[in-house]
């Protein structure tokens, strides 16, 4: 028999978040963002960057800036996603870098998430 593996739910990756009194429906953890056209296939729990209002796939030398909640497909357009912005606390198993990045650059992006309050926790 085949075996059948599901892919990540969207925010799969997330331990906790802030919420929010105000009666939306997200909470005070997330934001919309743009994703830049062409930026490639973005996973669920991608660490991106904000390049001017545009967001792309973070890379060495960037800033991380957030972690995105759900998958994004490559596309020639811009496209609207929600993004972990602030407040949060993820599963470090179920972030997604760019594998380009070393254990340094990594480490590195880990502690500027956590100047945005975005904690990456290794849960077991």
């Amino acid at each position: 028999m085949a075996r059948l593996w599901e892919g990540k739910h969207a925010g799969s990756f997330i331990v906790s978040e802030a919420t929010s009194n105000s009666g939306t429906s997200f909470g005070r953890s997330r934001e919309t963002v743009t994703i830049q056209a062409s930026a490639g296939d973005m996973k669920v729990g991608q660490v991106v960057t904000d390049t001017g209002g545009v967001w792309t796939i973070y890379a060495d030398g960037d800033a991380p800036a957030g972690i995105l909640f759900d998958a994004v497909p490559d596309s020639t357009a811009t496209q609207q996603a929600v993004l972990i912005a602030r407040d949060a606390e993820v599963n470090a198993s179920e972030i997604e870098w760019d594998s380009a990045l070393t254990t340094a650059q990594v480490k590195t992006g880990v502690a500027e998430l956590a100047k945005l309050g975005i904690i990456v926790r290794e849960v077991v």
